[in-house]
């Protein structure tokens, strides 16, 4: 079973590393990742019997959404590992056809 505090720790460090103003397509590209990661395991909220803490996560889709527009701007989609990203920020998806192939 994955260490999830590791796995969060380790995309708050990327997102922190790769922040804003951007030098390469790389940076923005890590960024972005980090930027997922950190949406996916960041809670919403938590607490216990004594209080409750809320995460506003809004702040971290939109500066990801920010660096997707950088990246597009400057022609860096293919610095995403999994090749060109859609307009969704999801990596693009190659399928291939074994159609004629032969033995």
């Amino acid at each position: 079973m994955p260490d999830i505090a590791a796995e969060l720790s380790a995309a708050q460090q990327a997102y922190l590393d790769n922040a804003p103003p951007f030098t390469s397509t790389v940076q923005a590209a890590a960024f972005i990742k980090a930027a997922s990661k950190l949406l996916m395991l960041t809670p919403m909220t938590s607490g216990t019997r004594e209080g409750n803490v809320g995460f506003d996560v809004k702040l971290i889709a939109d500066e990801r959404k920010d660096a997707q527009k950088w990246l597009d701007a400057h022609g860096g989609s293919e610095a995403i590992v999994g090749g060109p990203i859609t307009s969704s920020g999801a990596p693009s998806v190659t399928r291939a056809s074994f159609r004629n192939f032969r033995d």
